[in-house]
């Protein structure tokens, strides 16, 4: 009789993550943004274009993905509302999950004076983390189907001796920031330079599409 098999721990992986990937965006992240001098400040025009809310959906990406929490209220309580550009904010997130992956949808919407800005402050803000790095640089991809582009890349993140990769797309107007991660519980360690960054990008077009709602 051979040994028994082997349990996965995708499972506590997956919950370990949740509050990594959280803990980075919301304390590294969001708050980064509203602080004096954060981020190159690229225009000082005011914000034009739709103006879109941001709403928390049962499902993402066409039903592939099933909310395992909201935490709007959690994040909302944690970060100023006002300051550096950014006015009369509001923050919303959910987390998600589909099998052993976890994804994880944080936003804000207000007025965003400079979104450039915003977007560049967040994007620092969540490697600057004990334990956080950033192996593959952000840049910009066009989601297919789409003509508005979204900036992605990989962060990395130390976590009681594990290094959990942790893909992300993020975009920004002048009325709503949000940033979308994912981590697989089944390889949580997977090789940052082998994640399809494409592929991801095309993920978050089909989410902006879900979770943004023309203001009235």
């Amino acid at each position: 009789m051979g040994p028994p098999p082997k349990k996965s721990n995708a499972g506590k992986i997956t919950g370990i993550v949740i509050g990594v990937v959280v803990g980075c965006f919301v304390v590294g992240g969001i708050v980064r943004e509203f602080l004096p001098g954060a981020g190159a400040s690229h225009s000082s025009t005011a914000p034009s274009g739709p103006r879109y809310t941001l709403i928390v959906p049962k499902t993402l990406d066409n039903g592939t993905y099933r909310i395992a929490q909201d935490i709007s209220d959690t994040i909302d309580r944690q970060i100023p509302h006002d300051g550096n550009g950014m006015h009369g904010m509001k923050a919303v997130g959910g987390q998600y999950t589909h099998g052993t992956k976890s994804l994880t949808y944080t936003g804000l919407y207000g007025t965003i004076d400079d979104p450039d800005r915003a977007l560049d402050s967040n994007i620092d803000g969540m490697n600057e983390g004990e334990g956080a790095a950033q192996p593959v640089p952000e840049r910009e991809f066009t989601p297919k189907g789409d003509d508005t582009p979204v900036t992605c890349g990989v962060m990395t993140k130390d976590q009681a001796g594990t290094e959990i990769t942790v893909p992300f797309c993020s975009w920004a107007d002048g009325s709503h920031e949000v940033s979308v991660m994912e981590v697989d519980g089944a390889d949580p360690e997977a090789d940052p330079a082998s994640v399809d960054l494409q592929a991801f990008a095309d993920k978050a077009g089909r989410i902006r599409d879900e979770v943004r709602v023309k203001a009235d």
